[in-house]
């Protein structure tokens, strides 16, 4: 009886979690989606597509949703268990809001959120979720003058022997919420991050943005990819087996802030205010992790 029992214990088991794999399409066209960010909704597992496209992530198939979030695409909530060999997303219909047509001079330029680089002595990782950090930037009268985004610094920080990373920038126009809400540019900037600590730069100069009079978000979304992956063994005291640590590049710094009206985070499968900082160092304890952000506009 015993033994009928385990059997049957290790059925169930495999019958409700399982490896999902697909490869995410588009509606429009059938074409491979990468970079699409992909969770288990409510839990803290998650994946990213590949170049082609292709996913895996292990899943209850009883009763759990999964949520796929890309770029230029609508969001899409499904069972698991109707994931087959290919999700299709379909191409956002939604348009950007009209935008001001204006001539770029480049001729003046104002910086907000500077930072000093010593100083910021935080970082943000993702582990092995594909987390999404938000910046909110308000807007103020005096950016009238210097209205185009040039472009962004932030810091980041990769790890062990990783030569490189790749992050994600999204931008997002304020929800009615008060929360990330539609895109504001509805494509991927994907940006090469160099190893060891660094100023980072994203330019914006080519896409004309203007800086919304509502304000908008800068986001930086983790890339769970076999290029940004890291493990290694490391030692604990009082200890004698090691422990494998294991995550994904980069590391992104964060400064403190008393309110946390600046900080968004996506994960779950949702957005999410960022939470008060209880055992971190002393500058940052009781404080709100906001990433540092130097953004560059021009006129």
């Amino acid at each position: 009886m015993k033994k009928h029992l385990q059997l049957f214990i290790l059925f169930i088991c495999s019958i409700t979690n399982a490896q999902i794999k697909a490869t995410i399409t588009s509606s429009n066209d059938n074409t491979p989606i990468p970079y699409v960010n992909i969770w288990i909704e409510n839990e803290n597992v998650g994946a990213t597509s590949n170049t082609d496209g292709f996913f895996e992530i292990t899943a209850d198939t009883t009763n759990k949703n999964i949520v796929f979030s890309a770029l230029g695409f609508e969001t899409l909530t499904i069972p698991v268990n109707e994931i087959k060999d290919k999700v299709i997303l379909i191409n956002s219909a939604e348009e950007l809001d009209e935008v001001l047509l204006l001539k770029r001079k480049n001729k003046e330029s104002l910086t907000i959120g500077e930072f000093k680089k010593r100083k910021v002595n935080s970082y943000y990782a993702c582990g092995t979720t594909p987390w999404i950090f938000a910046r909110y930037f308000p807007y103020y009268e005096t950016y009238s003058k210097t209205p185009f985004l040039k472009h962004l610094d932030f810091i980041t920080n990769t790890h062990y022997l990783q030569k490189k990373g790749k992050v994600n920038i999204r931008l997002y126009e304020v929800g009615e919420n008060g929360y990330p809400g539609d895109y504001l540019f509805d494509e991927n900037i994907i940006i090469d991050v160099d190893k060891g600590t660094n100023i980072t730069t994203v330019n914006f100069n080519n896409l004309d943005i203007i800086f919304p009079k509502n304000g908008f978000f800068i986001a930086i979304e983790w890339l769970v990819i076999k290029d940004n992956y890291y493990e290694r063994e490391i030692e604990i005291t009082g200890k004698k087996e090691k422990y494998l640590m294991k995550g994904y590049n980069p590391s992104v710094g964060v400064i403190p802030m008393k309110t946390d009206e600046y900080s968004f985070l996506f994960k779950q499968g949702k957005w999410k205010k960022a939470w008060k900082n209880k055992g971190s160092l002393k500058r940052y304890k009781d404080k709100y992790s906001t990433l540092a952000m130097k953004l560059h506009l021009s006129n």
